[in-house]
């Protein structure tokens, strides 16, 4: 009769059984070594460790496993060694680079949606934008566009007092709901 993960997991965290978690090792290794792989660059050293560390990592995440949470352990072994991964790259980026990454997701994301656009509808885009009831997303969208030279992200994020996170979140919601008013109004 073939044990199902939980029971497995539950017998490991109950008894310690070494042949639940042979096969529990069995199963996920593959899952983790893809997560891995897929994660983080071969030129980081914490690769390697990680690879090799990979039954000892499999059994303590096999410990803090809780069924209650109602998600398979395959799931749970992915969503745990891409956290690490994640964790280990932020943690080599060096803060500065941390924003200037974000700042330069944020300078690329929706500049190019406006480009183009007939006159008309960009007198309807101001009239949405002007009655858009978050203020910091007015101010965002005109120190972004109705300038001719487009404020800096760290500049509108110091300006407001909010993170670049914050910032790139108002504007993305912004930008949605002028879509949307475009699309209902030209259809």
């Amino acid at each position: 009769m073939c044990k199902t993960d939980y029971d497995l997991v539950t017998q490991v965290q109950q008894t310690g059984d070494s042949s639940a978690m042979s096969e529990i090792l069995a199963r996920s290794s593959g899952v983790y070594l893809d997560c891995l792989n897929n994660q983080l660059p071969d030129t980081y050293p914490e690769k390697h460790e990680l690879r090799e560390d990979k039954d000892f990592e499999i059994y303590q995440y096999v410990l803090d496993f809780k069924p209650e949470k109602k998600m398979k352990f395959s799931t749970y072994v992915g969503q745990r060694i891409k956290w690490k991964c994640l964790n280990i790259y932020n943690r080599t980026l060096k803060p500065e680079d941390r924003e200037k990454t974000l700042e330069d997701s944020l300078d690329n994301s929706y500049e190019e949606n406006f480009e183009d656009i007939d006159g008309s509808v960009i007198d309807h885009l101001h009239e949405f934008v002007e009655k858009y009831p978050d203020e910091r997303a007015r101010f965002i969208f005109s120190r972004r566009y109705l300038v001719d030279k487009p404020v800096k992200w760290v500049t509108l994020s110091q300006e407001l007092g909010l993170s670049l996170a914050q910032c790139g979140v108002i504007h993305k919601k912004l930008i949605k709901d002028a879509q949307k008013f475009l699309i209902k109004t030209y259809q």
